[in-house]
């Protein structure tokens, strides 16, 4: 069976969607504010990028140290510890998560910047978030995933359950608001060669996979934090470009449990327990 192509955007919005959304912007004062915000904070990164944007994305949390010659480095991994034992990040200080903080924010501003493109068409936007995708797609490649499938993962190497909440699904989505910048020739800045360059989507391609990875083979069944990393497994799915890898990733979601990942099906029947929620002494 060929695989269906479907145009970009579809996770969050449709292109088909697009007049709708703009419409209401228009005329409703409230998504006009919402509009209005996004559009000055993000005007304000795009600026700021196009007067350096070597400079711009060089402030990622880049292991330059670990790096090689004329290559992305890694980046620097989130780690706690408690009495010398690494631990996950729930009691982090903000010493500990100043590099897991550093990358959520310029994701979110490639978020930003696909959404703005989405709305406007201008390719001023998809050129920026696309280079900061770029930037990570190219740099988390030089780090090993964590061999400990209980909680491990990629950047947080004892917390892959906050990792795919606070990184992995912003992934594909900046991916999908993107992307039809990039089908058409749309290229990117690269830091190491200084100058623009192809977005190698294949690669993007494998970031994802391995995001979905996490969720489907690492991490605990039988509570909440299925239903959590939901989002991540769902996003990056629906971010393969093939139709039966689509399709097989979702059915983690829909229909196959595994040993670390609970269906739709379960996850439907542990919350009718509730007490596995938090919430025993709550009616809903």
């Amino acid at each position: 069976m060929s695989s269906q192509v479907i145009e970009r955007p579809f996770i969050l919005v449709t292109s088909e969607e697009r007049s709708q959304v703009l419409e209401k912007i228009e005329t409703q004062d409230w998504a006009k504010d919402i509009y209005t915000k996004l559009k000055l904070k993000t005007d304000y990164q795009v600026v700021s990028f196009n007067k350096n944007p070597k400079a711009y994305l060089e402030k990622l949390p880049f292991n330059w140290s670990k790096g090689q010659k004329n290559s992305f480095p890694p980046f620097y991994k989130t780690y706690h510890i408690e009495n010398g034992v690494q631990k996950n990040l729930d009691n982090a200080t903000d010493t500990e998560k100043k590099y897991m903080e550093l990358l959520d924010k310029y994701l979110q501003v490639a978020i930003d910047c696909g959404l703005m493109y989405y709305l406007t068409q201008d390719e001023k936007y998809a050129y920026v978030g696309s280079s900061i995708l770029y930037s990570f797609t190219k740099s988390v490649q030089k780090s090993k995933l964590s061999d400990w499938h209980g909680r491990g993962g990629w950047l947080f190497p004892y917390d892959g359950f906050r990792e795919v909440r606070v990184i992995g699904y912003k992934i594909p989505l900046i991916y999908d608001f993107t992307a039809s910048y990039l089908k058409k020739g749309g290229r990117v800045f690269n830091i190491i060669k200084n100058k623009r360059v192809d977005f190698p989507v294949n690669e993007l391609q494998d970031v994802c996979r391995t995001y979905a990875d996490i969720t489907i083979n690492y991490g605990q069944i039988g509570s909440n934090h299925s239903v959590l990393e939901s989002p991540s497994l769902v996003y990056n799915a629906l971010a393969m470009d093939d139709q039966n890898e689509r399709e097989t990733l979702l059915s983690y979601f829909l229909t196959n449990s595994t040993g670390n990942q609970d269906a739709l099906n379960v996850m439907a029947k542990n919350y009718k327990k509730k007490e596995i929620f938090g919430l025993r002494h709550h009616n809903i």
